[in-house]
């Protein structure tokens, strides 16, 4: 690509390519809401009082019962999720799975967006780490032909992450580090214990030191940084806080990530974007 002056980076002022990682989210969220707002009496309410909810509950409730707070709810509001499902028949299982793959993905590019020049990148990296994971769990329960309990279990790891993730953009300043990072964790842990016996799972990551969990899922966002952008290796061992050995022999590994390599400056980078 030329540097055109649209996209030469060297031409941009490191803020301008940084921005806001949850625009995009907060944007398409909108957007759903002035859609599905059609059959609700009032779309914000419920998105507020579910968001809340959720994200009260106790972890070992959020990500293995936050479903039942969305059933209670359409419940209240509709009466019945078929109702709902009459009047809104786009809003199922496979089209919202579509939806959300569609949104994760514009949000991922977004928090990735400033990668190479932030500075303090570690909000980005937690992100990027709930944004595929919710990716990860919704691909999964489609994929896996499970019992209903099961399956209905399994939904609320996602859509924990979600409401973090709604919480975050909306309350930005009540969302830490060690908030999304802990959650990101705990989805994990509690969606491989609704399928698989505990002695197959990780440590509960509340019995663990919280700066433990923040850098394994440091790691993790630093190695989608990698897998999704060009920047180099150095770079994504930097954003890891490791190593260039330890990124490439460990992280990049587990993740079954190849090493290749990227831009080593500014300029190169330019061209990449």
């Amino acid at each position: 690509m030329s540097h055109a002056a649209g996209n030469d980076v060297t031409q941009q002022a490191p803020e301008d390519i940084i921005g806001d990682p949850l625009e995009s989210f907060s944007a398409q969220m909108d957007s759903f809401g002035s859609l599905i707002s059609l059959v609700f009496d009032d779309y914000e309410n419920f998105i507020d009082e579910l968001v809340r909810k959720v994200i009260e509950l106790p972890p070992e409730r959020r990500f293995t019962h936050s479903h039942e707070i969305v059933e209670e709810q359409v419940s209240e509001e509709f009466g019945t999720a078929d109702v709902l499902s009459a009047q809104f028949p786009q809003l199922n299982g496979k089209q919202l799975s579509r939806f959300m793959s569609q949104i994760n993905e514009q949000i991922l590019k977004n928090v990735l967006r400033g990668i190479y020049f932030d500075r303090e990148p570690d909000t980005r990296l937690v992100l990027a780490a709930l944004v595929q994971s919710t990716e990860h769990f919704m691909s999964a329960i489609e994929d896996n032909q499970c019992e209903r309990a099961v399956r209905q279990r399994s939904y609320s790891a996602p859509l924990g992450l979600l409401c973090r993730l709604m919480y975050t953009a909306r309350n930005p300043d009540e969302s830490t580090i060690e908030d999304i990072a802990m959650d990101v964790s705990r989805s994990h842990y509690y969606f491989g214990s609704a399928s698989s016996s505990d002695s197959e799972n990780p440590p509960n990551p509340d019995n663990r030191p919280s700066s433990e969990v923040i850098q394994e899922v440091r790691e993790y966002g630093a190695a989608i940084a990698y897998a999704n952008t060009q920047i180099s290796l150095g770079r994504g061992s930097e954003l890891a806080h490791l190593t260039e050995r330890e990124f490439r022999t460990r992280v990049l590994k587990e993740h079954k990530i190849p090493v290749r390599n990227g831009p080593q400056s500014a300029e190169d980078l330019g061209d990449r974007i």
